[in-house]
């Protein structure tokens, strides 16, 4: 389907892009999304690490 909308944009707009020039693009969004979730991860971990630490202590220590 991204081919079809690329080839029509080329059509109406006279440019020769090709399909890996947006395949790039895409890998690179990708990694910046992964890189804003690891992120958003690493500072849950950070703000939540002591309480969570504290409630497995209490749960472990009532077995």
């Amino acid at each position: 389907m991204q081919r079809i909308a690329l080839r029509v944009n080329n059509r109406l707009t006279g440019r020769k892009e090709t399909a890996r020039e947006h395949e790039g693009q895409a890998l690179a969004e990708y990694a910046l999304i992964l890189m804003f979730i690891a992120l958003v991860c690493i500072a849950a971990l950070a703000f939540l690490g002591i309480p969570i630490k504290g409630f497995y202590t209490s749960m472990k220590g009532s077995f």
